[in-house]
């Protein structure tokens, strides 16, 4: 599997305000959450590339990726989860880690939908092993829902691995059979959250522990970026976490600029927050149980100024003009949403912000 160079790692960690990391540094789980933070902070969950495109395609080449998400002249571009995990186990194989890239299947709850249902294959995580030989789950391409750090694979009763997220929020992953399993003996790790400690458990999404090739992710990708019913082709979205320093971000202008605060090791590293999720006319804030609508936008003019105001993404004249005649762009005159509302019956497989 593909690593990146050490100069391309250079450029990565500049790119996220990370500290230098030596050659010789051990590759410990401190520093895999440092970087998984980091990565979440800066680079994000978004679905840009399939509406304001010329030729609305993805790629999951690396170098394609490196080229996208770090030496981009437009800003702070990410991608959805097969995008953003391709190219985070990338970084992390460079850095030393053995990672695993499995697919995943997301659950109807992430629309609301308790049924027992689960989509076909359609999401990627990694499975890295840290120094000592444990293997985590870690995943940078599931938005403000996904887990913020690494979580142990810990083969344990009923319950499974609790985990705390961006508080209030938990996480948890358990090791368990499915309602649509016919064998008894079938197992899958299901990753699931809640709010708060107070609320019901939603299961978003499951996997194995077998690898998955490029050419099965070009597949899921094929799909995830043509298909009609696709949320992310139904759906403009860029979501990122937020750090500590952040908080103010919203109010001031040119707020949030500049390296941030944190070191690569230790309790004192740094700490997610929040999530700032744009989401077709809207854009929210996250932080603690608080749900907070900034703008609503009314016109293109407005998303291209929102996502450079609060993801630092400044799309070119040729991007700008791919979203022209699609059911996604914003005309101002209340069609989008008109648009948006009739296909939107078409999925209700992956909605993953629905409840935000």
């Amino acid at each position: 599997m593909t690593a990146y160079t050490p100069s391309q790692l250079t450029q990565y960690l500049t790119h996220i305000s990370h500290p230098p990391v030596s050659s010789s540094a051990p590759r410990t789980l401190s520093l895999l959450s440092s970087l998984q933070t980091r990565q979440l902070c800066t680079i994000p969950f978004e679905s840009l590339s399939l509406h304001y495109s010329p030729t609305r395609l993805v790629s999951l080449s690396p170098d394609a990726l490196f080229a996208k998400m770090v030496a981009n002249p437009s800003g702070r571009r990410g991608g959805y989860c097969m995008e953003n995990n391709t190219f985070f186990g990338c970084v992390l194989r460079g850095f030393g880690y053995e990672v695993l890239s499995v697919g995943g299947r997301v659950s109807h709850e992430t629309t609301g939908r308790r049924d027992g249902g689960w989509a076909g294959w359609s999401h990627m995580v990694n499975l890295v092993r840290v120094e000592g030989g444990r293997r985590y789950l870690v995943d940078v391409g599931f938005g403000g829902d996904g887990p913020c750090c690494p979580i142990p694979l810990e083969r344990r009763g009923e319950g499974g691995v609790v985990f705390g997220g961006v508080a209030p929020q938990e996480l948890r992953l358990e090791w368990k059979s499915l309602s649509r399993h016919t064998d008894p003996e079938q197992r899958v790790w299901v990753y699931s959250h809640r709010e708060s400690r107070y609320a019901e458990w939603v299961e978003a999404y499951c996997f194995t522990e077998v690898e998955f090739f490029a050419e099965d992710f070009a597949i899921m990708n094929m799909a995830t970026m043509t298909l009609r019913e696709s949320y992310f082709v139904q759906t403009v979205l860029a979501q990122r976490f937020m750090l500590e320093e952040e908080e103010d971000l919203p109010d001031q202008e040119g707020g949030g600029q500049g390296t941030f605060g944190g070191t690569s090791d230790g309790e004192n590293g740094p700490r997610a927050v929040g999530v700032m999720i744009l989401h077709n006319d809207l854009v929210k804030r996250r932080i603690a149980d608080k749900v907070e609508v900034l703008t609503v936008l009314k016109s293109e003019e407005d998303r291209a100024a929102a996502l450079k105001r609060y993801f630092k993404i400044e799309l070119g004249e040729e991007e700008l003009r791919g979203i022209r005649d699609l059911p996604t762009e914003l005309r101002g005159d209340g069609g989008h949403t008109d648009q948006v509302q009739k296909i939107g019956k078409v999925n209700d497989v992956r909605k993953i912000e629905g409840q935000v």
